[in-house]
């Protein structure tokens, strides 16, 4: 699951209108404020130089662009991971609120209220003196881990998907239990049970009464609605959720 959250007074922008936007000048002696526009170059380049393509971007600014905050998905070497998105979360600021920071996974959150969760790994730096010679090696760490996420998440996806139970009932209970360890509430999981027993997307059942269609009814039931929705729980509930399904087809990584 990736979520790219942000509030009504934030700004939509696309990569170029982001890089666009002019670097403010240091806050202090030790503020080193490194242009949006140079920090996605130096991303993308070191995706490209590893053979990764970004499928699809999106991004927006808060506190009139003195923030970012933005959402990479990413195609790997041609792996097909339907249904399963490898995704790379970027943030930063001009106005030292935000470090410049990138998080990795396939669960992954980035929202402008500053909830910045990846399932994989999460590195940052503060833009202080030297920021750029501390930055490459920040983004070099998350990018080397893309290939081995990729293979494992396309393992993970065979696997919920070979993985059928022998009764519908036994996906009820399944779900209880994702409630009992804490990655649904009382309300999510009569929506989860609803899902599982009349999935909203075809595709989710293509594998009949399997793990792939259970991970996808929690999924579904976890997304947030209203408009004070706590991110880290979102964040927290995902994760209990990958566990225990890991757990109930039997991987160990």
């Amino acid at each position: 699951m990736s979520q790219l959250m942000y509030a009504a007074e934030d700004t939509l922008v696309t990569a170029d209108q982001l890089a666009a936007i002019p670097t403010r000048n240091p806050l202090g002696r030790f503020h080193q404020p490194v242009g949006y526009g140079t920090f996605l170059d130096l991303v993308k380049h070191r995706l490209d130089r590893a053979g990764i393509e970004v499928v699809h971007e999106e991004y927006v600014t808060s506190n009139e662009g003195g923030r970012f905050f933005g959402c990479m998905e990413l195609s790997v070497g041609g792996l097909e991971i339907d249904g399963m998105t490898i995704t790379l979360g970027l943030r930063g600021s001009h106005d030292q609120s935000v470090p410049r920071a990138l998080c990795l996974g396939n669960r992954v959150l980035v929202c402008s209220n500053l909830c910045f969760n990846g399932d994989i790994a999460t590195v940052s730096t503060k833009q202080t003196t030297n920021v750029m010679q501390r930055l490459p090696g920040l983004v070099d760490q998350a990018v080397d881990r893309i290939p081995g996420l990729a293979q494992r998440e396309q393992s993970r996806m065979h696997a919920y998907q070979e993985h059928v139970f022998s009764s519908p009932r036994h996906g009820d209970a399944a779900l209880v239990e994702c409630h009992r360890q804490g990655a649904l509430t009382a309300a999510q999981l009569g929506r989860a049970i609803n899902e599982w027993d009349q999935p909203s997307y075809e595709e989710h059942a293509q594998f009949g009464d399997s793990a792939w269609k259970l991970i996808n009814a929690v999924t579904e039931a976890q997304k947030p609605t209203g408009a004070t929705v706590n991110m880290n729980h979102v964040a927290e509930r995902t994760a209990i959720a990958g566990r225990f399904i890991d757990q109930v087809v039997g991987l160990t990584f």
